[in-house]
């Protein structure tokens, strides 16, 4: 099955759909990153929402990653290795 589709560059400034969709995936987001932040709050994730600021990568290295973290995530991986590593 092919589909037609077009990429649209900076879409969401200039498609009001785009805009609309990007604003409603924004919101989501932040909302289960505030529900995550009730199951890890030594995280952080209802400040930065997923960003791998300063604060939250230390809270990685203390803690180790939780069940949501991205494998793909570079610093995911590493928290990983050293874990295992030092067991």
């Amino acid at each position: 099955l092919m589909i037609a589709a077009r990429a649209i560059v900076k879409g969401d400034v200039t498609v009001p759909a785009i805009s609309a969709a990007s604003i409603l995936a924004n919101t989501a987001r932040d909302k289960v990153m505030c529900d995550l932040h009730l199951l890890y709050p030594d995280f952080g994730f209802d400040q930065h929402k997923g960003y791998g600021t300063v604060a939250h990568l230390r809270a990685l290295s203390i803690n180790g990653p939780t069940p949501v973290h991205r494998l793909s995530f570079a610093p995911v991986r590493n928290a990983i290795m050293v874990m295992q590593s030092s067991s």
